[in-house]
C-alpha cells in the first residue's frame, strides 16, 4: 500500500488526482493521501509549485547574475563595499525566497521521496543556513 505523499506516516488507500506542471506543460497525476488535513496540504503546495515552477528558472538566473555580478564587481574594483555589503544582501534575498517558496525550487519527484513536509522544511532550513551564513559575511572586517 502507498505511504502518503504529505507526510509519508500512515498507510493510505485514498488518492486525490492533481494537475502538475511537469517540463512545461500539465500532467495529470493520482497521489495518496491518509486524512483529509493531507489532502488539502497536497493540493495548497500543488498551487504553490505549479504558480512557482515556470517563473523560478528566471527568478534563479537573475539571482545568478546579481551574485557573481558584485562578485566580479569587487574583484575589478577592489571595492570592499561589494564584499562587505552587497553580496550578503543577494544571499540573504535567496535565503528568504527559499524560506517562503519552497516548492519552486525542485521537481515533484524529489518532494515524493521523502514527503513533501519534510522535504519543504529541508528547503527552509537550508534558507535559514544561507541567511545565517549572508550574516556572518556581513560582519566579518573589511
Amino acid at each position: 500500500m502507498a505511504r502518503c505523499s504529505y507526510c509519508k506516516k500512515q498507510s493510505s488507500g485514498q488518492k486525490t488526482a492533481i494537475r502538475v506542471v511537469d517540463k512545461g506543460s500539465r500532467h495529470t497525476r493520482e497521489l495518496p493521501y491518509c486524512s483529509e488535513g493531507c489532502k488539502q496540504s497536497i493540493h495548497k503546495f500543488i498551487d504553490s509549485h505549479n504558480l512557482w515552477v515556470p517563473r523560478f528558472r528566471t527568478i534563479l538566473m537573475i539571482w545568478t547574475l546579481a551574485f557573481f555580478g558584485a562578485i566580479l564587481m569587487q574583484v575589478v574594483s577592489a571595492n570592499p563595499i561589494f564584499k562587505g555589503t552587497i553580496t550578503p544582501v543577494v544571499l540573504a534575498f535567496i535565503g528568504i525566497i527559499l524560506i517562503i517558496y519552497p516548492a519552486g525550487t525542485m521537481d515533484l519527484k524529489y518532494y515524493e521521496r521523502i514527503g513533501i513536509k519534510w522535504f519543504s522544511l529541508y528547503i527552509r532550513l537550508t534558507g535559514l543556513i544561507i541567511i545565517f551564513t549572508a550574516g556572518s559575511i556581513m560582519r566579518q572586517p573589511m
